[in-house]
This record gives structure tokens, sequence and C-alpha cells, in this order.
């Protein structure tokens, strides 16, 4: 994950950086201090595997987050592994049966994407010259089939939904 910021110092003097290799708290957590020592926050970003996301710049007001998260962590933890009766509703249950079909959807999509590209790479590499054009392309594709790969590998991984009745 890299964040990506812009701000006015507190000398009026714009600056643009990002960073990367830190918790998603710590993170914040390192925006919140710029925005406590008095620099003037224009944009911030969030980047990871999933694309791009806008960070809404007045959350910085020079609290922590990583005690807060820790917190919302522990409460969605808790939350998972009580038992509950909520389960036994109708609309519940459809809700989950809705987001099974839409996970297992998913997987097959990414599937697919994934084999029709390793057949590109395949045609690209047998059927194309040598030259800068096949590398260029074969690179775009190889970067797509990556995306492919750990995205369906994200989906595999993330916990599917138990229903109990």
């Amino acid at each position: 994950m890299t964040f990506l910021v812009n701000l006015y110092t507190q000398d009026q003097q714009e600056r643009t950086f990002s960073f990367s290799g830190v918790s998603l708290d710590s993170g914040l957590d390192i925006i919140n201090a710029l925005a406590k020592k008095g620099d003037t926050l224009q944009r911030v970003r969030y980047l990871d595997e999933d694309g791009i996301s806008e960070l809404p710049v007045y959350l910085f007001d020079g609290a922590p987050f990583a005690q807060s998260l820790a917190n919302l962590e522990q409460d969605w933890r808790q939350l998972l592994t009580q038992p509950n009766g909520f389960c036994y509703d109708s609309d519940w249950m459809n809700l989950f049966q809705r987001a099974r079909h839409i996970r297992q959807s998913r997987i097959a999509h990414l599937q697919a994407c994934h084999d029709q590209m390793q057949q590109l790479i395949w045609k690209t590499q047998h059927q194309m010259k040598r030259g800068a054009p096949k590398t260029r392309l074969l690179r775009h594709y190889q970067q797509a089939l990556n995306h492919f790969r750990t995205s369906l590998a994200r989906t595999n991984d993330y916990p599917s939904v138990n229903i109990r009745v």
C-alpha cells in the first residue's frame, strides 16, 4: 500500500510526496502528524491492489488513528465470533446467498480473464515478430495476468460466509 500526499507546509510551500511500507493505521497516523504540526493537507490518496482511493482531508485532525482502528477491529472480531440468531431471518439468508453467488461469479470471471490472458501471451510469443512492440505487449499482458492472479487469490482467500440454519 502506498500513500500519496499533497500539502502546503506551514511556510506555504507546496509539497507532493508518497510513502509506503507501513501499515494502514501507521500511514494514517503519519499523515495526522503532518496535520497536527500545522501543514495544510490538500489531497490524500491511498493506493493498494484494488486501485486508488481518495481520503477526505477533514479526517486528519491530528488525533491518532491506531487506537480507533484497533478498537474497531476488536469490535468486528467479537461480532464475528458471537453466535446470534440473525441468520434465521429470510432477508439475511437471501443476502448471504446473493453474496455467495456474487463471489462465485467473480471467481469464474477472474478465472476466465486469467485464461484468456494466458492465451494472448502464448499467441503473442509464438506469432509476433521480435522487437520492442512485442516486448512491450508481453510486459503489458504479464502485468494484467499478475493482476488477475492476485485478484483471484485474494477472492479465494477471502473467507466465505457460512450460513447456519
